[in-house]
């Protein structure tokens, strides 16, 4: 209709970017990624163990760093 044509990365190869750079923000598209279940345990499997790592690395700094909002 608008023949507006939008790139978009595979999952996979956007896990492997976010993981690879692992700066502030992606640990937010990380933690938002894994809140909505897009970080499949079959998708986690198929990371190389260097990436399996940092992604572990990453939830363990997302854990700490999560506001306490509940009092």
């Amino acid at each position: 209709m608008f023949d507006i044509t939008i790139p978009v990365a595979p999952l996979k190869d956007l896990l492997h970017t976010k993981l690879n750079s692992l700066r502030p923000k992606d640990l937010i598209h990380l933690e938002t990624l894994d809140e909505v279940g897009l970080i499949t345990p079959a998708l986690e499997s198929g990371l190389p163990p260097a990436l399996h790592d940092r992604l572990q690395q990453a939830r363990k700094l997302i854990a700490e760093n999560k506001p306490d909002i509940e009092g």
